[in-house]
């Protein structure tokens, strides 16, 4: 499989400036909000894209959209958090729930399902230990499309859905999928108006 080399560090298109960031990502944003345990924990399942992770990353997608029920079932209801850091890094990692005394992981969060007074999530600050980020959202594989695809958006209230976040902002996170030979299609959700 070939790798974009214009989207590998060094390569010719590498964005190497605060300002192509930027352009490319939009500029870094405290979260609007972060709770004190998406300071100090990250998910157990974070994993920075590169050339390695897209390898498997690629074998999880490619089994889902070829029918395998396990990955279809599972990534329809188990959607993968992304955020794009101030260097340009892309992270993703599932949405867990953590035990708020203890701290240990619990479970993966199902989409919509509600945490307990006795849990926390770690949502998109925690890939970052609640640092700036440029854009966030989540992938998704969508059971209502045929064919089956995977889609990336920028449904993070805490990165994503901001003022300043673009469309091209989101297919530009996007780029760096298939850089690697991953299929993502881009679903851009028009900021709130007011979000900072």
């Amino acid at each position: 499989m070939a790798v974009d080399p214009s989207l590998t560090k060094g390569g010719p298109g590498y964005p190497r400036r605060p300002a192509d960031l930027d352009a490319l990502y939009g500029v870094p944003l405290d979260p609007t909000r972060v709770d004190d345990h998406e300071r100090t924990r990250k998910p157990r399942s974070l994993v920075r894209l590169d050339a390695a992770s897209a390898v498997r990353l690629r074998l999880l997608v490619v089994a889902a959209q070829q029918g395998l029920g396990v990955a279809r079932y599972v990534y329809s209801e188990l959607p993968i958090l992304w955020v794009i850091d101030q260097g340009g890094t892309l992270w993703f990692a599932l949405e867990e729930v953590i035990d708020a005394a203890t701290h240990a992981f619990v479970s993966p969060r199902l989409r919509g399902t509600p945490t307990t007074p006795s849990q926390q999530r770690l949502g998109h600050p925690a890939l970052l230990g609640g640092e700036k980020g440029r854009i966030g959202g989540e992938i998704i594989f969508d059971l209502g499309e045929r064919p089956y695809r995977w889609f990336i958006t920028n449904a993070s209230g805490r990165y994503g859905l901001r003022a300043g976040r673009e469309h091209i902002h989101l297919e530009n996170a996007a780029k760096l999928f298939s850089g690697h030979d991953i299929d993502v299609v881009a679903s851009f959700i028009q900021p709130r108006r007011g979000s900072s």
